[in-house]
């Protein structure tokens, strides 16, 4: 079964996450083993939960991310090296609806390969500081948390705000039996 062999569903999760994100970001990614995730809340501002479904099973794939993480990422995706731009709420939150959508891509291709014909819903995209999902299903939710490191920029900035950008990928993903 694909949850539980040698190269199973969170390989394939954290594979397809360091060849997007890689794609697009120029700096080290730390990609941290994954875990179970505990509870509903999720751990960054802005959030996309993309489902994934076949005729053997149903999931979804949420990305969060912290709001240096998700405008670092934005740079990056709409060509803006020298940080002149501002992003409004709209454009960050359709970034993250983006990689997501980019993932489940990824996700796609790679769960095909392994002969698991898989369709892709819509992403839906939220902004906040207390945000909470529930994954449907029955499995526990696993998450790799992923984090870089940005330069600040002031000297103030570097005083108060940490350096560390963090995203977190959570995925759950249920047989239908």
């Amino acid at each position: 079964m694909l949850f539980r062999s040698k190269n199973g569903i969170t390989e394939i999760v954290t594979g397809s996450v360091e060849k997007m994100l890689g794609f697009y970001l120029e700096k080290k990614l730390v990609i941290a083993p994954p875990t179970i995730k505990e509870g509903d809340k999720i751990k960054g501002e802005f959030l996309a939960v993309i489902p994934l479904s076949s005729p053997k099973f149903i999931g979804t794939v949420a990305i969060s991310m912290d709001e240096e993480f998700c405008l670092a990422l934005a740079r990056a995706m709409l060509g803006d090296a020298e940080g002149t731009q501002t992003f409004s709420e709209h454009d960050r939150l359709d970034v993250v609806s983006e990689i997501s959508n980019q993932l489940a891509g990824i996700l796609q291709e790679q769960l095909q390969a392994k002969g698991f014909d898989v369709n892709i819903g819509l992403p839906r995209s939220a902004h906040g500081h207390h945000l909470r999902f529930i994954h449907p299903g029955r499995n526990q939710v696993s998450e790799v948390c992923l984090s870089m490191e940005l330069p600040k920029k002031g000297f103030l900035k570097r005083l108060i705000s940490s350096s560390v950008q963090t995203s977190t990928i959570e995925f759950c993903f249920d047989s239908v039996a």
